[in-house]
């Protein structure tokens, strides 16, 4: 293609493309620099961009680069300064945190039993009712203006190249709705490779310290562990023993952290 290289992303329908494209147009005219162009096509399902050559996804056991990222999510929220994202309903739905949490953790439990033959029935409980607890202690954001959210803040959608400039990727889910509550995914995110060290993970970063106090209390809804066992019913057969077997591990190290981190989220000064 004019002997350049591109990536070339086909969506089951248009308007998600058209989404993305949008998206792009806002975020070029407010001058935000860190997103790859979108380049016309014919194709009105194809989102279609320069090749992204000597990069690579982030680290998020890597202080430097969650303190990049993190800096990239507060720069695309603060859009809202020049753009009114809610002008594009039609194309940007509203992102409810806590009723996609309430749906997660009914599909959740739904799944209780074949969770449970792999896990084992207490540790199932035990998330649910974390879950449920937490739901109840989420306050509901009020007046605040919102904005754009990626919707989608996992390692790879952030791209660092050889001189340490993040590029954000994907932007299928994003949505209008409150920073505050991008954040809070990000972290849930982070804190794993924190070892689920709340107070340190906010004396690492600079931004967090100015972060309301009464949306921490959203750290203790048990979301990535409800998220990957809802996945295991994906992934293929010869996949699944080895997935599971990680995974068991990984829900028996954050369960025992969640105590002390359902306390630090209520606590902190």
């Amino acid at each position: 293609m004019n002997g350049h290289n591109y990536s070339i992303k086909r969506y089951a329908n248009k308007g998600t493309a058209d989404k993305v494209r949008i998206v792009h147009q806002q975020l070029k005219k407010a001058k935000f620099p860190n997103v790859l162009p979108v380049i016309s096509s014919d194709d009105p399902t194809a989102i279609v961009q320069p090749w992204a050559s000597n990069v690579r996804a982030v680290k998020f056991n890597r202080i430097e680069e969650r303190t990049k990222t993190l800096d990239l999510l507060y720069k695309l929220h603060a859009t809202n300064s020049d753009i009114n994202w809610s002008e594009f309903g039609v194309f940007l739905p509203q992102y409810d945190l806590q009723l996609k949490w309430q749906d997660r953790l009914s599909k959740f439990k739904a799944k209780k039993e074949q969770i449970a033959q792999f896990l084992g029935e207490s540790a199932v409980d035990q998330l649910i009712i974390y879950a449920e607890q937490a739901l109840k202690s989420m306050p509901l954001v009020k007046n605040k203006k919102p904005t754009i959210l990626h919707g989608d803040v996992v390692h790879h959608n952030f791209l660092m190249t050889e001189k340490g400039k993040v590029y954000l990727i994907d932007f299928d889910l994003a949505a209008v709705g409150h920073a505050e509550d991008e954040i809070i995914m990000w972290m849930h995110r982070v804190l794993p490779h924190v070892d689920y060290n709340l107070p340190k993970l906010l004396e690492e970063q600079p931004l967090l310290q100015g972060f309301p106090k009464e949306h921490l209390l959203a750290i203790r809804y048990p979301n990535e562990l409800l998220r990957e066992w809802l996945y295991v019913d994906v992934i293929a057969t010869q996949r699944k023993a080895a997935f599971v077997e990680e995974l068991v591990a990984f829900t028996k190290v954050a369960l025992s952290s969640w105590p002390k981190l359902w306390y630090d989220s209520g606590s902190v000064k």
